[in-house]
Parts: structure tokens; sequence; C-alpha cells
């Protein structure tokens, strides 16, 4: 009769604890006891205005959001009056902090000014501009920024339209040297960088390497010289360990582990680095003394030579001389006293037939610097003990870009040129290339002088 009553069963009975249900008709369910609603107790709100410190300190900003981990970008933070993109401002600001980094490599707090500069460069952009001018004026500031040299000290820093190029004060050849004399090095570096002095080329000793037993300094095995030349007797790395940790060493020429056998094949070669035996096979000289009434001599040079291995061990094959201007004085392919086991074309750039068809031989490489050089020059170069020892010359004005800029685990380490002319002079040499050409030693003793132009116009 009333169909509709039925729905009340689906409905808990409100009355549920007082309904007399079972003596009375009641139309609700009372199969569930219904849940007993909780209350919620009124809370004191505290006047110590906690609340109000909590929201203090949350502040909303639209500045550039900076991340301060190392070598991250910093990052562009979307604000609604911004004329362009998010997407567009982080590109520019991107590359903005990529050419900061780049100037102010040098410099000890890099990271934090590269952030800050690139920031207020990007804001500086996005300020001056309209939508349809911001790419147009950030192409010309980055342009500007590429051409920027690297930063000398603290206070060669700014962005562009506050950054002034320092004036470099131009050096003659009389000021140079003035200038870097006190960078010569002292008896005592020389004696601990192995350079040719009177003390280490004593005593005299007959030398004899034909037959004797040397040890290889590409593989480390020992061996014996003999007439007949086995061009294929050793086998070794022409690379070098590279690695992080102990159990991650490969080498860098074929990425085996440092365990492995050689990549490369080639004769046994040995050089000997006693300044005594080197004299006692040919005799060290020393540049003359000043005559002031001759023709004048050159105040600085720079050198670098090429050497190759022979039956005697290390002899020179090719040395270039430059003047403080980078003017090439001398430049030649040298024939070596000995017969040739190994040209060294990997690094040294030369063939075997390159070497054979040379004219010059040692002694007149050191006629050459005779007529160039004196007692008194100065001579420059990275790590010159070694070029002093083919080229049998003992000279105590020296200066060595290796000691100019010390490793800070010298002497154990020493950096290389092709590192400190990347890191200080931005220019990339001693390229490996598909031809194996080689360093270039004319290349090497400019980036001397450029190092040391570098190093007495930031001092």
């Amino acid at each position: 009769m009333f169909p509709s009553l039925k729905l009340f069963k689906q409905i808990s009975c409100p009355n549920y604890n007082a309904c007399n249900f079972k003596n009375s008709v009641c139309f609700f369910s009372h199969s569930t006891k219904r849940k007993e609603v909780e209350f919620v107790k009124k809370t004191k709100i505290n006047n110590n205005n906690t609340l109000e410190k909590t929201v203090k300190k949350v502040k909303v900003s639209n500045e550039v959001k900076v991340s301060n981990s190392k070598n991250k970008n910093p990052l562009i933070k979307p604000n609604v009056n911004q004329k362009v993109s998010t997407s567009q401002r982080q590109k520019t600001l991107n590359k903005f902090f990529d050419e900061f980094n780049r100037i102010y490599g040098n410099l000890v707090l890099k990271d934090s000014l590269a952030h800050a500069d690139s920031i207020r460069q990007e804001e500086f952009v996005h300020e001056k501009c309209t939508k349809s001018t911001y790419v147009g004026l950030a192409v010309g500031i980055l342009k500007k920024l590429k051409l920027r040299p690297l930063a000398l000290d603290d206070s060669d820093v700014g962005i562009d339209g506050e950054w002034t190029e320092k004036v470099v004060e131009k050096f003659d050849e009389v000021k140079l040297y003035q200038k870097v004399k006190h960078l010569v090095l002292t008896a005592e570096q020389l004696k601990n960088c192995n350079y040719p002095t009177e003390s280490s080329i004593l005593p005299p000793i007959v030398v004899n390497n034909l037959g004797g037993p040397k040890i290889c300094d590409r593989c480390s095995k020992e061996f014996r010289l003999s007439a007949e030349i086995n061009y294929l007797e050793c086998l070794y790395h022409h690379g070098r360990i590279i690695g992080r940790s102990a159990n991650d060493k490969i080498w860098s020429c074929c990425n085996k582990s440092k365990e492995e056998d050689g990549c490369t094949r080639g004769p046994h070669v040995f050089k000997d680095d006693e300044n005594y035996k080197l004299n006692s096979l040919i005799l060290f000289k020393k540049l003359k003394e000043r005559d002031l009434m001759k023709k004048k001599k050159n105040l600085l040079i720079a050198l670098d030579c090429e050497m190759s291995y022979t039956t005697q061990g290390m002899e020179l094959t090719r040395v270039t001389i430059v003047n403080f201007e980078k003017k090439i004085l001398f430049d030649e392919i040298i024939k070596p006293e000995s017969e040739i086991l190994d040209s060294n074309q990997r690094y040294s750039g030369l063939t075997r037939k390159n070497i054979e068809c040379a004219r010059l031989k040692l002694a007149d490489v050191q006629n050459k610097l005779d007529e160039l050089a004196d007692e008194e020059t100065i001579i420059v170069g990275h790590g010159l003990e070694n070029d002093f020892k083919v080229l049998r010359l003992m000279h105590n004005n020296v200066i060595d870009t290796s000691v100019l800029f010390l490793h800070p685990k010298a002497p154990v380490y020493k950096y290389s040129l092709k590192f400190l002319a990347q890191k200080y002079l931005q220019r990339s040499i001693q390229k490996t290339n598909a031809n194996n050409l080689g360093h270039d030693s004319f290349e090497d003793a400019e980036a001397c002088v450029d190092l040391l132009l570098y190093s007495a116009d930031k001092n």
C-alpha cells in the first residue's frame, strides 16, 4: 500500500537509543547502530602572534632565483610583468652564465661572481628592451662578452656597460727585462729542477751505451742495445694513466686497464738524465759574456726543443727560438749525432726522413745561440732543464713557466704547458690530430712568452 515506506529502512533510526521499536511501529532501520558524532573542542588562540611571525618569514619575490650549488646555472623565476617568455629569458641567462664563468675563470670567487653578474646582465637586457628587441640586444651583448679577456683580478669584473677594459702595459725589451728579472730561477731552484750546472756535470766518466744494460723509457724493461735493432721489440702504452679511483685507472691511448699489456709496438729506447753522463758524451757549454763593444744581443728569448730517441739516448731534432715580440729568430730541424731509434713523431711531429735530410747539427745551434744571446740574456721556456740537456747548455738566467705557475704539489707534479695555455691564455695548443703531427715548437715557445707577459701584466 505504501511502497515508499521501504525507503525509510535504508536510513538508520535518528532516535535509536530511545526508540521502543519492539513495542511500537518505527519506519527507520534498527539493524546498525548510528555512529556517534564526536564534537571538536574549541581551541583558544594564543595571542603571541606566532602565526604573524611565521607568515612574515615567507617572502614572496619576483627576483631571479640563484642556485648556490657550484657550477649550477642560475634560474629565472617567472614574473607576471616580464616582456618575454621565461624559457627565452632562461636561455639567455644560461649563455651569459657560460661566458662569465669563462671570464672569471682565474678568480677565487669565480662561481659567485659568475652567478651574480649573469643575473644582472640578463636583468639589464630585460629592463632595456621591448618584446621585439630582447633577442637582438641579448645577442649583441653576448658577442661583446665572447671577446672579453680573462679577468686579471677582483677589480676586473662587471657586466657589459659597467666593465671597462684595463689598459695593458706595453713593454719594450729593456722594460720587460727589468720587470721580470726577479722571476729568474735561483741557484737552489736550478738544482732542484735538475738543470745542468757546473757541479752536476762532474765527475767525467766514460760512457759506452752499446751492449750495456739499459732500462726502456717506455715499457720499463731492461734491454741491451745491439748493432741490430729490433724495431718491434717493445710493447708499450703511448698514453698516460687516467681515472680518479685506484680501481678505475685506465690508459688514455686505448682505454685498457693499467695492468694490461701495451697497445703499441716499437723499439726499446732510453734516455740518460744524469748531467755528468751527458757531459761525457758531448760537452756542455755556456753562453759568452756580454761584450758592450760588439753587436747588442737579445735581452730575452724563448725557446722550445723537440727530441728524438737515438742510440745515445735523447737528442735534439728541432729547435725554435723567438724574441720577446714572438718573432722567430731561429727555427730548424737538427740532425742528431747518433743513429735514430725512434723519431718520436707522436710528440716531435718529425719523421725519420725529416731528420735524416736536415743540414744543421748541434754545433750549429750552439753557434747560433752565441749570436743571439749571451750570459745576461733571460731564456724563457717550459721545463727547460730537458731542452738544456739536449742543447748541452748551462745557463743561469732562466724563467721556467712550470715554476712561474707552480703546481700546489710541486715538485712531484707540474702543470703542463697545454693546461697553462688553456687556463690563462684561452688557447688550445698541442692538439691531437689524425695525422699525428705532434707538438709545434714555435707554438710552445710563443705560449711561454705570452704566459710571461700575462704574469708581468698581472703583477
